[in-house]
């Protein structure tokens, strides 16, 4: 199963990764580099790049990912919380 991920560089050494699908009717979010957020093309769902609903349907939020950067590879953990 393919699983979309959105992943953003908060600091040098430090990365967020959210689930990159809508929690409305999971479609795959694209990255509106205007607003800085992920909008769902199905219904108009918008989230902040840390996951948080800014517009709905969606009433939830993304699925944080954990991440691990060791200075050269960066892991994300996918069975994580």
């Amino acid at each position: 199963m393919v699983e979309p991920l959105a992943i953003m560089r908060e600091q040098q050494d430090r990365f967020l990764a959210v689930r990159a699908l809508c929690t409305h009717m999971t479609c795959i979010l694209n990255f509106n580099e205007l607003n800085a957020t992920l909008d769902c093309p199905c219904h108009g769902s918008s989230f902040e790049l840390d996951g948080t609903v800014v517009t709905g349907p969606a009433r939830q939020p993304l699925r944080v990912l954990p991440t691990r950067f060791d200075g050269t590879m960066l892991s994300v953990i996918l069975g994580g919380a």
